[in-house]
């Protein structure tokens, strides 16, 4: 039997805390960063603004969709501001 939508959430953040209460969520998350990068990306070069801004926001895309082929994989959206935008102040932040 498949779990209903809420009861999949709950089920993912137990496992999320199981994993950083083991240790083991931060190089999960690094390796699985590691290797979208690594599938492809866009880099910029000559502009150093235009290489940050194209960065932050491929990063902004790829952290909102879901990395999964199943349909009911709960967390999924894209927002219309945030990083993508390429804020100064966010920039001026360095988080990308």
């Amino acid at each position: 039997m498949t779990p209903k939508p809420d009861e999949r959430f709950i089920l993912l953040c137990l496992l999320g805390l199981q994993l950083s209460q083991s240790g083991q969520l931060r190089r999960l998350h690094t390796d699985a960063w590691s290797s979208l990068w690594h599938r492809g990306r866009i880099e910029v070069g000559g502009d150093l603004q235009l290489a940050r801004t194209v960065s932050a926001s491929q990063y902004y895309i790829l952290s909102s969709v879901p990395d999964s082929d199943d349909p009911s994989w709960p967390f999924v959206g894209l927002s219309p501001s945030g990083l993508a935008w390429g804020d100064d102040e966010v920039m001026k932040l360095d988080h990308f």
